[in-house]
């Protein structure tokens, strides 16, 4: 029998949270569960006495599929949500409905669940079967070095940033404030400090987790959303990782990790003097890639790097090559329109457009995920060689996306 792991909020016996909680195990999970043979399991409902915490970990990184509430951004289970994502396991993100979620996260498919009627959650039923059954399709197990199955698509756009904003991101207005250090988890502070835009305290909370934590591939990612924040510190403290932990780190995370200080560079004019820098570290990690996934991801940030210093026909075989890795990707195809269309090459834009529309249509839910402004790209390109039908079909791609939200 497969093992599912809920990773939830619980709170205190008769609190608010532990009756949602309790709602959403009892109601949604279990009967939406229950025709795929799993055994549901709740770190409260564990039977065992000793070592508790070994018992939750051996689960987040073991079980078949976990399923994570983000409700109230409880820092325990944002802290399991990134165990999880580290196994490259599956797993399966929802939250009340409402509910925002405050940061990279945000970016995965998540279920929203109602509790406020027997109609509303029957249709949360519905809709954690529904992605249930694409897992049941696609297998539980996971391979070494490859994303989580049913994130895939999602943690990838992250990765490929889009290569239209290099000119549009800049620094911030105000200087960051000056911080001491907080007790308690520098985890938790690291997350705070960051939801409140003090991003110099979110790096002096990262220095202080990287004391007790030993997962240097997590290091790095939490350091990329400093570094995509413009916190210069942060950027001294993800070089000093790829410096110094480069073998033990996925290549995945280096591959956001390139991505963010490409665009830091650019948007600070500085890289001109970065750019060989930037070069060895991005040839250093399509040696050590392992899958298609990963060299696509650094192929694109390659044509990054060299799309911001304009060297555009080297932007273009390198982009070629992402897509050619990774052909199920929409941005990469978005991103290599893109490229064409600089180029004046308007028979190719036309061509990777009808290759970027052919994966959108072939997403499914994915689709809310969907940037609208490749959708818009797609359609005024149709628009201007006069394929009104082709156009037609990307409007139905965005009503699709705004009916998704």
């Amino acid at each position: 029998m497969k093992t599912c792991f809920i990773i939830s909020p619980i709170g205190q016996d008769g609190s608010d949270i532990r009756k949602n909680a309790d709602d959403l195990f009892d109601l949604i999970i279990q009967p939406a569960l229950e025709i795929f043979d799993f055994k549901v399991i709740r770190a409260d409902k564990l039977l065992t006495v000793s070592a508790i915490n070994d018992d939750i970990i051996n689960y987040v990184q073991n079980a078949e599929l976990c399923i994570i509430d983000l409700t109230d951004h409880n820092p325990n289970v944002f802290y399991e949500c990134g165990r999880r994502h580290e196994t490259a396991r599956p797993y399966i993100h929802i939250k009340r409905k409402g509910e925002q979620i405050p940061f990279d996260i945000s970016g995965i498919r998540t279920i929203d669940y109602d509790l406020s009627d027997g109609r509303k959650i029957r249709e949360s039923i519905d809709s954690l079967r529904k992605f249930i059954t694409e897992l049941e399709n696609t297998g539980y197990s996971s391979q070494s070095s490859t994303f989580s199955l049913n994130t895939l698509a999602t943690t990838l756009t992250r990765i490929e940033r889009k290569l239209d904003n290099l000119s549009t991101n800049g620094a911030p207005s105000v200087a960051p404030k000056e911080s001491k250090t907080e007790a308690g988890s520098p985890y938790r502070v690291y997350w705070d400090a960051l939801d409140s835009g003090d991003y110099q305290k979110a790096t002096n909370a990262l220095k202080r987790f990287m004391n007790i934590n030993y997962d240097s591939s997590l290091h790095l990612d939490l350091c990329c959303n400093l570094t995509d924040a413009f916190e210069p510190s942060a950027v001294a403290v993800a070089r000093q990782i790829l410096d110094t932990k480069f073998e033990t780190l996925k290549m995945s995370i280096v591959a956001i990790a390139l991505d963010s200080l490409t665009r830091f560079y650019g948007d600070a004019m500085a890289i001109d003097e970065q750019y060989d820098a930037l070069k060895a570290y991005i040839e250093k990690a399509l040696q050590a890639s392992q899958n298609d996934v990963d060299k696509g991801s650094i192929y694109n940030v390659y044509a990054n790097l060299e799309y911001t210093k304009k060297n555009y026909l080297k932007a273009l075989d390198y982009q070629k090559k992402a897509v050619e890795f990774y052909p199920n990707s929409s941005v990469l195809h978005y991103n290599l329109a893109r490229i064409y269309d600089i180029l004046g090459k308007q028979k190719e834009v036309i061509e990777t457009i009808d290759n970027y529309v052919y994966v959108v249509s072939n997403q499914g839910e994915a689709i809310k995920n969907e940037d609208i402004r490749y959708l818009n790209y797609a359609k005024s390109k149709y628009e201007e060689a006069k394929m009104m039908d082709q156009a037609a079909k990307v409007d139905a791609l965005i009503a699709a996306k705004q009916a998704a939200k």
